[in-house]
C-alpha cells in the first residue's frame, strides 16, 4: 500500500484506528545557525550517547584497568 492510495502526502502520517486522520511531520527538527537539523540525526546522536554511557558503566562494573 502506498501513500497515494491512502490520500497522504510524503510528510503526513495517519493513525485511523486512533481517530487521527492526518499529522504533518517535518523531517527538520530545528534550524541551528542556518543549518537544518533532521530528526534522524537527533535519534542517531541519542543512540550514540546512550551507547557511550552504557559502555562506561560496564567498564566501571568490571573495573577495567589499562
Amino acid at each position: 500500500m502506498d501513500l497515494t492510495t491512502l490520500g497522504l502526502e510524503p510528510d503526513q502520517i495517519s493513525f485511523p484506528g486512533l481517530g487521527i486522520d492526518r499529522l504533518n511531520i517535518s523531517s527538520t527538527a530545528f534550524t541551528l545557525f542556518g543549518v537544518n537539523i533532521a530528526w534522524y540525526g537527533i535519534i542517531i546522536a541519542c543512540g550514540m550517547m546512550l551507547a557511550i554511557v552504557f559502555g562506561l558503566s560496564q567498564v566501571k562494573k568490571i573495573r577495567y584497568k589499562s
